[in-house]
């Protein structure tokens, strides 16, 4: 979990994900295929309106790991934005 009011993202082993994307919680579930590629589904965010937040993390579908670093993945495949590890 980040910092009070920072985004972050948490994946169950059961399969499900939570998070914050700094104005809302984010809430689905994760598969990770046999080469480590993460992707999400059934994703689900409260629906509360925060003047100049971005919520870039609620618009992430995927997500790639590389030098110990989490890239979120828009619809496109392509990063949108990163999340370092959790201290």
């Amino acid at each position: 979990m980040g910092a009070e009011g920072e985004p972050y993202l948490s994946f169950a082993p059961d399969g499900t994900l939570s998070g914050y994307d700094g104005c809302n919680d984010v809430n689905g579930r994760w598969t990770q295929d046999p080469d480590g590629h993460i992707t999400f589904s059934e994703v689900s965010l409260t629906a509360t309106v925060c003047d100049g937040v971005d919520t870039w993390l609620s618009k992430g579908r995927s997500v790639t790991i590389a030098d110990d670093f989490l890239y979120i993945n828009g619809a496109a495949g392509s990063p949108i934005g990163g999340l370092p590890p959790s201290p």
